[in-house]
């Protein structure tokens, strides 16, 4: 038993924690690799004895350090102030419109006015956010 403590013992040493750091950790991937989220919202459209459904997908994709040290992502100039205006909705709004072949434009103002008229708050959380959007 005397021994084990004698070998075990640390001499000098009151503190074993002073000393130890700990360094920010990283990794690094193969260049090119990224990491995405996709979001995809289906609504179901009412015709009778048929099961279709209009579907909107989000996604985005974001580049991985390939580096080992790297820390781009820790400079001030990564981040930068995002704003989301009405205007940008808009503009989104209008040319995913276009491109499915509808005036864009037309159906945005109908879809305000309409927006203004009736009331979409019975639609849950998504009727509020339709309704902060468009009116």
């Amino acid at each position: 038993m005397w021994y084990f403590m004698e070998s075990t013992h640390v001499s000098g040493v009151r503190n074993i924690t002073h000393g130890v750091s700990r360094h920010i950790r990283s990794i690094g991937f193969p260049e090119g690799s990224a990491a995405g989220i996709f979001f995809a919202l289906g609504v179901p459209v009412d015709i009778p004895d048929k099961s279709i459904s209009v579907s909107f997908y989000f996604e985005a994709n974001y580049g991985l350090p390939y580096e080992w040290n790297s820390s781009y992502y820790y400079e001030g100039t990564y981040y930068a102030k995002r704003s989301l205006s009405r205007q940008l909705v808009y503009k989104m709004l209008i040319n995913k419109m276009n491109n499915l072949g509808y005036p864009g434009m037309d159906c945005l103002l109908k879809v305000i006015c309409e927006a203004e008229r009736y009331s979409l708050n019975e639609n849950g959380v998504l009727g509020n956010i339709l309704q902060i959007i468009f009116t």
